[in-house]
């Protein structure tokens, strides 16, 4: 019986994901967007009775933009989605010195570009 599936932003690197119930191999697979929500859905091999939903999102990312060792802008390159609730968002750099402020806001289980508190 078939209790996972694997998911890859890019056909390299794979995660594994849970399953709503088990199946026996999957006949066929299709995706839905129900509730706003995107989900996969397989049917089961054999009779084809047995069906599963696998909850998975894309993750976000975005591009910083730094002048004057000031970081200015954030783009959102992908917004990622399924978010049940409000992710973080982490800027990587060797010199920094504070965290940025700002304001994480989500829609419909997606990232939307960073509201900056206070540029410095």
């Amino acid at each position: 019986m078939v209790t996972a599936a694997a998911t890859s932003p890019d056909g390299v690197t794979w995660t594994t994901r849970a399953t709503s119930t088990a199946a026996s191999g999957f006949s066929a697979i299709t995706f839905g967007n129900r509730n706003r929500y995107g989900l996969f859905v397989g049917v089961g091999g054999g009779t084809g009775d047995v069906a599963t939903y696998i909850r998975t999102g894309a993750t976000a990312r975005g591009r910083a933009k730094v002048a004057a060792d000031k970081l200015f802008q954030v783009n959102i390159t992908e917004p990622g989605s399924g978010y049940a609730s409000t992710p973080t968002i982490t800027f990587t750099d060797p010199n920094n010195t504070f965290e940025s402020p700002v304001t994480v806001r989500t829609g419909s289980g997606v990232l939307a570009n960073p509201s900056f508190v206070a540029r410095g």
